[in-house]
Parts: C-alpha cells; sequence; structure tokens
C-alpha cells in the first residue's frame, strides 16, 4: 500500500514539475526521465543496492528502467525539436530489434 501512496506522489509532484514551463528546462528532462520510470514499475531497491553490491538481477533492473528513461527523454526532445522527428522510425526500429533480442534470450 505504501509503495502506491509513495508512487502516487512522486508522480504528482513530477507532474506539477513537468508542467511548470517556467522551471528549468533540466528539472523538466528529469522530470520526464523520472516519470517514466516510475510508470515501468521500477524496483528502485534493486537499483539502489545494484550500485552498492553488483548482482546480475540489479544490472537487468538498471538496464531496464534506463531504456525507458531514454526512450522518454529522445521523446521529450522530439517534441521540442522538430528536426529529430526523421529519426524516430530509426529508434523505432532499434527498439522493436532489442525487444526481439530480449525475448528470444532464456
Amino acid at each position: 500500500m505504501l509503495t502506491g501512496v509513495k508512487d502516487f506522489v512522486i508522480n504528482r509532484v513530477l507532474r506539477q514539475i513537468a508542467d511548470n514551463a517556467k522551471l528549468n528546462a533540466w528539472t523538466n528532462w528529469i522530470a520526464v526521465a523520472l516519470t517514466a520510470a516510475i510508470a515501468a514499475k521500477a524496483n528502485w531497491v534493486v537499483i539502489i543496492a545494484y550500485f552498492s553490491h553488483p548482482t546480475p538481477a540489479g544490472l537487468e533492473e538498471v538496464l531496464r528502467v534506463s531504456g525507458v528513461m531514454v526512450g522518454a527523454v529522445l521523446l521529450f526532445l522530439t517534441g521540442k525539436f522538430p528536426g529529430l522527428k526523421a529519426w524516430l522510425p530509426v529508434a523505432e526500429d532499434i527498439i522493436v530489434e532489442a525487444e526481439k533480442e530480449a525475448v528470444t534470450k532464456p
């Protein structure tokens, strides 16, 4: 129950920051990335523990969540810089291939 409340509060604060155009652009980028991590249901305990004691499960979680965060930031940038829209199909192809590879590995 507390995890749901914690995620709700963090999500509410991050949405407030992301929706405020007067705040620094870096804050908006961080808010976009963290909102994506929350939406991906990141296991924060495993991620934090990975940096003090690396494990294969921790590495898997870090890579999974960082991929989602990078994708969200790229989509955020695509909205900011219209010239990047030409690269969106390339990024989608890369994501599809990565998903195929992730599914085929045991």
